[in-house]
């Protein structure tokens, strides 16, 4: 079965079109991706398939978009709060 997996890098993400047997779990795309967390940040990457969260356990079909997103810098509570002390300050 063909599915699509987007991976990001510098600037876009990468598209990579693979052909992967029935049964494929979200782990064995991305290794015939050569793909791997990035060392340290084991754990922070998430995966969703048409936007929608998935595990690494969770079995592809047919057609399917395998989207791996990188960690947020900060979490968006953190955001606000940075944002909400800067507006503070040029008051």
């Amino acid at each position: 079965m063909k599915i699509e997996v987007f991976i990001p890098g510098a600037g876009r993400p990468a598209a990579r079109e693979l052909e992967v047997p029935e049964g494929c779990t979200v782990r064995e795309a991305l290794a015939r991706c050569d793909w791997r967390e990035p060392a340290g940040e084991e754990g922070k990457w998430g995966y969703g398939v048409y936007g929608e969260p998935v595990g690494l356990d969770d079995v592809l079909r047919e057609g399917d978009r395998l989207e791996v997103c990188a960690p947020l810098p900060v979490t968006p509570v953190e955001a606000r709060r940075r944002r909400e002390k800067e507006q503070r300050g040029r008051s």
